[in-house]
Formats: C-alpha cells, structure tokens, sequence
C-alpha cells in the first residue's frame, strides 16, 4: 500500500500523521514531497479513541494541534528536540536509525507496537544518525539500530541490534 503525503508540511516531524483504522497498521511505504524515497515508515500519530486526558507522554512533550489525534512516537527535526525530551522526569527511550539500514527498517514495527503499549509512561523518540551527529557521538552510537532508554538523565538500557525480545525486556524492566 502506497500512501502520499497529505499535508503541505515544511518539517518532517508533522507529514507523516495519517489516521488509521481500527487495529495495528499495516506496513507502509509512505512516499511524500519532502523526499524522493519511500520512508518505510509506520504512522507516528494515531486517532485516539476518546477525548480528554493525555494520551502519550510524546504528545505532552511534543504538542500536536490535531485534536482528537496524539503522537505514539516523534522523529527528531533538530538536536533541541532530544534536550527537550531529556530535561522532562519520564523516561525517554531514543532510537537511533538510518532510512538506508535494512535492520533498522525490520525494527520499526517493534518500536512502533512498544510505543503504543508504553505510550503513558515514557517518551519515545526516533534519531536520525545522518542528520544528528552530535547526538550519535555523545551517546556513542557505533551500530544501527541502537536503542537507548534514558531515565532521569541516566543510561538505564541499551540495545544494538534488531533484537526485539531483549528491547522489550529492557523497556519493561526499566520502565
């Protein structure tokens, strides 16, 4: 399934909030304007079912002005958005990935169904090593994917690999 972009966007955190359907989406290669490339991407903003209190930590931090819609994960458009995240007392779980890196592109269905699940107890936040630099070299991040769960600015996890049994024990010790 093909889906373009919907939206006249000009950053990359907000093209890609496409409501879904009852159940887990499907896999999607989500072609927009802001690339020429398929993003092999899931959706990172869902319709919540019912109005009112916060849906996801990620929607606190990083507001979204679609109501009734909130964030199950945010991509980093800037190194400000990782501080941001940082500085607030959840936890914050970042994953670092590549749009070339095939096991990165395999890990994004368990990254996604684990910020679904976790979405009201921590933060999750997806890091572009291409763009962001510094924040790969300040984390030391050798491998892709590489996932790291950060608790009161403290490492409390790290996983490197497309390893999703040992992500989702180190997410639910943690957290």
């Amino acid at each position: 399934m093909v889906v373009s972009c919907p939206s006249k966007a000009k950053s990359t955190s907000e093209h890609l909030f496409l409501p879904i359907q009852r159940g887990p989406p499907s896999p999607t290669s989500i072609y927009c304007h802001h690339s020429a490339l398929p993003a092999f991407n899931f959706p990172h903003a869902v319709k919540a079912s019912r109005q009112g209190s916060s849906m996801s930590l990620t929607t606190d931090v990083f507001e979204y002005n679609r109501p009734g819609y909130y964030r199950v994960y945010y991509i980093a458009t800037k190194s400000e958005d990782v501080i941001k995240a940082l500085e607030k007392p959840h936890p914050v779980v970042l994953m670092f990935w590549a749009s070339w890196n095939e096991p990165c592109r395999v890990m994004m269905r368990p990254f996604w169904d684990m910020a679904v699940a976790k979405r009201k107890e921590a933060v999750f936040l997806r890091v572009d090593v291409d763009k962001f630099k510094d924040i790969v070299e300040q984390y030391q991040v050798e491998a892709l994917p590489t996932f790291l769960l950060i608790k009161g600015r403290v490492d409390k996890g790290r996983v490197v690999g497309a390893k999703v049994d040992e992500l989702n024990t180190t997410i639910k010790a943690n957290i």
